[in-house]
């Protein structure tokens, strides 16, 4: 039996995910269905920008995914209650792919930068000698 009241949750939850996985994408990418399909069907981002909000979007909906994990445990808690874990989810899914992707992006090309200026610099000092 659905109730009038886990439906209205249900429209607030997707609203939510909504606007945190599309929102951005919609101000990078405007109107163009074109450049929308190439990002999320084909997986084909043309700029950092983009991949960034794609992933940020993915993590989004993961987010929501896994935070729906708890729910059927019949532990009787208010947390537990449709649709509170997913937006805990949807946060925290965000929140990692706002935050912690672009970091650890940022972490690795420094680490390919300085490996690639290192090994140029021995390089050098091998064809000097």
């Amino acid at each position: 039996v659905c109730h009038s009241r886990d439906l209205y949750r249900t429209f607030l939850f997707a609203s939510l995910l909504a606007c945190m996985a599309a929102v951005g994408p919609a101000v990078c990418l405007g109107s163009n269905h074109l450049s929308w399909i190439r990002l999320y069907a084909l997986s084909d981002p043309v700029s950092s920008e983009e991949s960034l909000h794609m992933v940020v979007s993915c993590c989004t909906v993961i987010g929501g995914w896994v935070g729906a994990f708890p729910i059927p445990l019949d532990w009787d808690r208010p947390w537990q209650r449709w649709p509170v874990s997913c937006i805990f989810g949807l946060i925290a899914g965000n929140v990692f792919g706002s935050f912690v992707v672009p970091v650890v992006v940022m972490a690795i090309a420094i680490v390919v930068v300085v490996d690639f200026n290192v090994r140029q610099l021995v390089g050098r000092q091998v064809a000097a000698t």
